[in-house]
């Protein structure tokens, strides 16, 4: 099961909080469990350099990303530049430009980068229900193709959770719907398909 962090410098509890959750603080724990998978949440929002310096919280994860294959991802959760009528929405092209440069750098980006929402802070936001159609559109503008959004969406997610057949989550899931109906299960494999 993979752990979710908070690895963005806002909704700090006081000042100087925010630093607590750089992402470069999860290198010695990627060292010591090789196995484990983190999603470090709220990507993508590149905090005000379009050429994502290399000190720039966004370009510690895709270094991340890189040097721990199929244990860290990045998701797109709450990312406010991405959502048209928002107050953050005026630095988009920041976002936007930061992921360009960072993707440049860093190719195989795209499959590290997850869909996430942050429901319980993206539903306080107008038009809330947009949010998958706002972030499909930030990516698209940052020159992702839509088999790279599609996997964004889809395959990257059911590699984080372990939902690709050979997975220890996929094969218990599997083994669990086997003796209670595989409706549910149904779902998964389909998505694989895809």
């Amino acid at each position: 099961m993979p752990i979710l962090a908070h690895t963005a410098d806002g909704n700090e509890a006081g000042e100087g909080f925010g630093e607590r959750a750089h992402p470069d603080g999860w290198r010695r724990v990627f060292d010591e469990f090789s196995k484990l998978r983190v999603c470090m949440a709220h990507f993508g929002g590149f905090a005000s350099d379009p050429n994502a310096p290399s000190d720039a919280w966004e370009a510690v994860v895709a270094g991340l990303a890189m040097n721990y294959p199929g244990q860290v991802f990045a998701d797109l959760s709450y990312l406010t530049r991405a959502i048209p009528r928002h107050p953050e929405s005026a630095n988009r092209y920041i976002a936007i430009a930061g992921l360009q440069a960072t993707l440049d750098r860093v190719p195989d980006l795209a499959n590290h980068i997850v869909f996430g929402s942050d429901w319980h802070m993206i539903s306080k936001e107008r038009d809330n229900e947009q949010y998958p159609s706002h972030i499909e559109g930030y990516l698209d503008e940052a020159g992702l193709g839509p088999a790279e959004i599609e996997r964004i969406f889809v395959a990257n997610n059911l590699r984080l959770f372990g939902l690709v057949p050979g997975a220890q989550t996929y094969q218990r899931l599997q083994d669990y719907y086997q003796t209670k109906g595989t409706a549910h299960f149904d779902t998964i494999i389909a998505l694989n398909n895809s």
